[in-house]
């Protein structure tokens, strides 16, 4: 994002307050905007779960008098499409778009353009190590109704990165096959 903008420009997500995963997404780029003062977050838009009001909310950064956004960021997995959708209606092509997830449609607006990149997350590796984590605790008994945080001698991990991949049109085909082959299997 900061290199795409070139250190500056306006910005606008689209998320629903209070939702602790887009709350940790949002975090992790206001983090990295500290260091880049020119980078300003114009509004975080509650869309209340609706991806229409992605839509809406794009179509009128778009009319005359509204403030520039240079990039919208879409931190839950519907928005994307409509974002790209209300900026191909007005022909704008001059703005960034950042999805989430890797939907088929999703994909496919990476692919023409329409969306500069998606977050891809990695739900078998998620549910694989949920479900090991759960059998770990069902054949090794703990106590879950203690504070592991600060134990320096927790039987287990208080928080797992399973790991993100940035798609954009560079790898959107490569990710494809990837997901492809793996699904034959």
């Amino acid at each position: 994002m900061v290199e795409k903008l070139h250190g500056k420009g306006n910005i606008v997500f689209f998320s629903m307050p209070q939702q602790p995963n887009l709350e940790e997404r949002l975090r992790g780029y206001k983090d990295v905007f500290e260091d880049h003062p020119d980078i300003k977050i114009v509004e975080v838009f509650n869309m209340k779960g609706d991806s229409g009001n992605a839509f809406d909310r794009t179509t009128h950064y778009l009319e005359k008098g509204a403030p520039r956004v240079d990039a919208f960021v879409c931190l839950e997995a519907s928005a994307g499409r409509d974002v790209a959708e209300a900026l191909k209606r007005q022909k704008v092509t001059d703005r960034l778009v950042v999805a989430m997830d890797v939907d088929d449609q999703t994909l496919s607006l990476v692919k023409q353009g329409d969306i500069d990149a998606t977050i891809a997350e990695k739900p078998f590796t998620m549910a694989y190590y949920g479900l090991k984590a759960l059998d770990d605790i069902h054949h090794y008994p703990v106590d879950l109704k203690r504070d592991y945080a600060w134990d320096s001698f927790s039987p287990f991990p208080t928080f797992v990165d399973t790991g993100s991949t940035l798609v954009d049109k560079s790898n959107v085909d490569a990710y494809l096959k990837s997901r492809e082959e793996a699904q034959s299997k």
